[in-house]
C-alpha cells in the first residue's frame, strides 16, 4: 500500500503490524506482475520503475520524468506501463517504448488503468467534479473521451463532468467488453456499473439507495449506490458499494455486507473476502463528502 506522502506499508493476514518497505525513493504507484510488486519510484528528474525481490527493490529501467506528468502505473503478464499525461512507455526487459498521445490525458485522486486489446482505458476521479473514462489506442496514441450523456444535468450513464469513474475491468461473460464502477457520496451517493463494449456504454448494474435520515424528503428515491472499486475473480466481477459487496455474473447479482476492517498499524483492511482484498481509504474526502470509503485490491 502506498501512502499520499509515496511512503509504501505492506501486512499479510496474519500479522497484527505493519512493514515499511525500504524503497529509497519516493514512490508514485505500485501494481502486481508474475507473483512480483513493481513500484514507480521519483527523485530529483528521474523516474525508476523498481521489482521486489524479497526484501529488496531492484531498479530495472529509468526515464526522464519531464515526459510528462504521472497518472498511473500497470502491470501485465507482458509488459510495465508508465501511463503520463503525454506519453505511455511500455517496459520490456528493462527497455521502453514510447506512445505519444495525441492529447493530455488528466490526472486522478487514484490512478486505475486497464488493457483491453490496443485500448487503454483510463478512468478518472475528481470527487465531486466528476472525471470520466478516457480511452487510449496503444498504437496510434490517439485519445478519445468516452462519454454517455443526456441533456440533463449529470444525466447519462457515463458523464464525465459528473461520474467519478474508480476501477475498470474486463468482462468475463463477454471478451472485448470492460466493467467500470462510478461512485460519488456528495450529499447523497450516485453511482452504477456500466458495461462498455467498443464505442457502446450500457447500464450493468444500478440499485436504490435509501437512508434513514431524520426529515429527508423525496430526494432520497433518486439516489443510487456508489460504486467505489471493482475486480474479476475467475467469473464473476465483484464491485464494492457504499452498502456492501456486490458479486456479479453473467446471470446474477448478490450482495453480501461489507466485512469487519481491522486496524493495522493505522490501516484499516478486511482479507476475508477470497481473492481480494479490501482497505479504506479517505483520499475522496479531499474532493467529496464521502469520509472513509473501501478500495478492492485483488490478489494474485
Amino acid at each position: 500500500m502506498r501512502s499520499d506522502a509515496g511512503m509504501v506499508f505492506s501486512v499479510s493476514p496474519d500479522e497484527s503490524e505493519r512493514r515499511t518497505e525500504s524503497l529509497p525513493e519516493v514512490a508514485l504507484d505500485l501494481c502486481a506482475r508474475n507473483g512480483h510488486v513493481a513500484a514507480l519510484t521519483f527523485a530529483s528528474d528521474s523516474w525508476t520503475l523498481r521489482r521486489r525481490e524479497g526484501s529488496t527493490w531492484l531498479a530495472e529501467a529509468s526515464f526522464d520524468a519531464q515526459s510528462g506528468g504521472f497518472v498511473a502505473l500497470h502491470c501485465t503478464p507482458q509488459a510495465v506501463m508508465v501511463v503520463t499525461t503525454s506519453r505511455i512507455l511500455r517496459v520490456r526487459n528493462g527497455k521502453a517504448d514510447a506512445v505519444v498521445l495525441s492529447r493530455p490525458l488528466p490526472g486522478s485522486l487514484v490512478p486505475n488503468v486497464h488493457v483491453e486489446g490496443d485500448q487503454l482505458p483510463v478512468g478518472v476521479n475528481h470527487g465531486e467534479f466528476g472525471g470520466g473514462l478516457f480511452r487510449a489506442d496503444l498504437k496510434t496514441g490517439l485519445v478519445t473521451l468516452v462519454d454517455w450523456r443526456t441533456g440533463d444535468l449529470c444525466g447519462g450513464l457515463l458523464n464525465a463532468d459528473c461520474d467519478p469513474v474508480h476501477g475498470i475491468v474486463s468482462e468475463p461473460w463477454k471478451p472485448g467488453c470492460a466493467v467500470a464502477a462510478i461512485g460519488l457520496v456528495h450529499w447523497r451517493p450516485h453511482g452504477r456499473l456500466v458495461e462498455i463494449c467498443g464505442e457502446d456504454v450500457r447500464l450493468l448494474l444500478s440499485r436504490p439507495y435509501k437512508t434513514d435520515r431524520p426529515g429527508s424528503t423525496g430526494l432520497e428515491a433518486i439516489s443510487t449506490v456508489a460504486f467505489f472499486g471493482v475486480a474479476r475473480v475467475g467469473d464473476v466481477v465483484l464491485a464494492v458499494g457504499n452498502d456492501g459487496l456486490y458479486r456479479v455474473s453473467a446471470k446474477s447479482v448478490e450482495r453480501e455486507s461489507l466485512p469487519t476492517f481491522k486496524d493495522v498499524g493505522g490501516i484499516r483492511l478486511s482479507f476475508d473476502v477470497p481473492g481480494i482484498v479490501l482497505v479504506l481509504t479517505d483520499v475522496n474526502r479531499r474532493k467529496s463528502l464521502s469520509g472513509s470509503v473501501p478500495m478492492l485490491v485483488p490478489r494474485e
